[in-house]
């Protein structure tokens, strides 16, 4: 009897013990971490006219095992954390209790939060992955203070991204289990930009995120063809 297919939730699953493993599935979430958060911290800086992130109020969607979530609580935000997956979650807390960091960890979703309000709403690599992302945009907005902002880092939706982003990394460099993307959910800025106008925010930033493969190491840059980085302010 032929069996279905596993979802990219499955792998999640099936792949949460090894969310600190630097040479794991989960490698090249590790690799881009500084180039994420410098994205991160830099441009809410600048939105909110503030030397640093700390004491404000971010949430991690789909935090997975709290790669993020702890270096933003290192720098002294105070740090909401939700997944769908127990796994993850119970990695992410006893990780951050082993190196005495205070975070709050949740198995929840978006619509779980939904009287709750944030200076910042990250979402790193997750909205490729869900079903409906204008749903998703707009459960976002609804949490985010009046003049708060959201990150959203994804890939775009071309032949680089199907080749390079899927057949290469998932096939030949093994960067992530085979099926963990489907190329059909990757969306366009301009498909991420119309999403986020119709939940009301404002996409003030885009910027390509590129592997560079002499220095083996992940860096900003003009190219959005597989990778790319959104930062929007609530209007």
């Amino acid at each position: 009897m032929k069996t279905a297919a596993a979802t990219s939730e499955d792998i999640f699953q099936t792949q949460a013990h090894t969310w600190w493993d630097e040479e794991g599935p989960f490698k090249p979430l590790h690799q881009m971490n500084p180039t994420r958060l410098s994205f991160i911290v830099s441009n809410v800086c600048k939105h909110l006219k503030t030397d640093s992130i700390k004491g404000l109020r971010i949430l991690d969607v789909g935090c997975g095992g709290g790669l993020l979530s702890e270096p933003l609580s290192r720098l002294g935000a105070k740090v909401v954390g939700i997944d769908l997956s127990k796994e993850a979650i119970d990695i992410a807390q006893k990780h951050a209790a082993s190196h005495a960091l205070d975070i709050d960890y949740r198995v929840a979703n978006l619509k779980d939060l939904e009287n709750e309000k944030f200076d910042v709403v990250v979402a790193s690599e997750v909205i490729e992955h869900v079903d409906d992302y204008g749903d998703f945009m707009r459960d976002i907005a609804n949490l985010l203070d009046a003049n708060g902002c959201t990150v959203i880092t994804t890939l775009n939706r071309t032949w680089k991204s199907l080749l390079l982003g899927i057949y290469v990394a998932e096939n030949v460099l093994k960067w992530a289990p085979r099926g963990t993307h489907q190329h059909e959910k990757f969306l366009k800025p301009s498909e991420l930009r119309h999403a986020m106008d119709q939940a009301g925010i404002n996409l003030t930033k885009l910027q390509g995120l590129s592997f560079n493969p002499f220095e083996w190491k992940w860096e900003l840059s003009g190219d959005m063809d597989i990778n790319y980085f959104a930062f929007g302010v609530k209007g």
